[in-house]
């Protein structure tokens, strides 16, 4: 009977806690991931702030049940990572949805996350509708690169780059990191998760646009704003196609979050 009595509760406190965080007005992404002191994570991850954020999906479990999928807030133009979604329903590329969780970060990479206390209730993920899937934002290599003024602004957004391989044979390992040359010269990291159907699969020969998440991987804070990457989400964000000059200067990650750092 006591056990009982305590499930009851535990359920009672769980929905009661969802309902009221799905209650918040959705705030934008480019808020959410403010960064004041400059150390390229969301100031909201240091207090776990729970909040409420409406995007559409450009990735979602291509990276494993529990992701990391990603959202485009078509208002602010920034993106975010959600994390822990196993537990909700896979949702197309292009969905419309709002995010409850917990603002987190791991590694640097800015995230919505299940509850820190317990990890006892994940993202709540409500479906809106349809949006509009946004193209992929065209860079170059130097834009990854450690210190880079413009790769925070752009983490979690759906980018494209062309190249080479620097290993231009065999096939893409599970989890790995590769080697990929820009067409500007600059040498940045492609990695494979290990849940695509990219592994496997045969390594271009030549000049490929790959287009993917920008991720990031800082060593757990040894390489404070670097360690970005981009992340294919399958075979068909690989296109062999000859290489154009990128004439497009982005916004520095100052620059954004000067727009919103109250």
């Amino acid at each position: 009977m006591l056990r009982m009595v305590s499930i009851l509760a535990l359920l009672t406190f769980a929905f009661g806690a969802t309902a009221a965080l799905a209650g918040n007005p959705s705030i934008p992404i480019c808020t959410v991931r403010a960064d004041t002191d400059g150390d390229c994570v969301a100031d909201a991850a240091a207090t776990a702030t729970e909040v409420c954020v409406t995007g559409v999906v450009i990735a979602w479990k291509q990276f494993g049940a529990r992701g990391a999928g990603a959202i485009y807030d078509p208002t602010s133009g920034c993106c975010i990572s959600i994390f822990d979604i196993d537990l909700a329903d896979d949702q197309p590329v292009g969905t419309l949805v709002e995010v409850c969780g917990w603002v987190g970060a791991f590694s640097g990479l800015d995230e919505i996350i299940d509850n820190p206390a317990d990890a006892t209730m994940d993202p709540t993920v409500t479906v809106l509708g349809v949006g509009a899937a946004p193209a992929p934002v065209a860079i170059d290599g130097a834009e990854l690169l450690d210190l880079s003024p413009t790769a925070e602004g752009l983490e979690s957004c759906l980018v494209s780059i062309c190249g080479t391989f620097e290993t231009p044979s065999g096939t893409f390992g599970s989890g790995s990191n590769n080697n990929f040359i820009a067409e500007d010269g600059s040498t940045v990291t492609v990695r494979i998760d290990n849940d695509t159907d990219i592994v496997g699969t045969a390594v271009p020969t030549g000049n490929v646009t790959i287009v993917g998440i920008l991720g990031q991987f800082d060593g757990f804070g040894a390489n404070p704003c670097g360690g970005y990457q981009l992340l294919p989400r399958d075979v068909n964000d690989l296109t062999e196609t000859d290489c154009t000059p990128i004439a497009t200067q982005h916004e520095s990650w100052g620059e954004v979050k000067s727009r919103y750092e109250d």
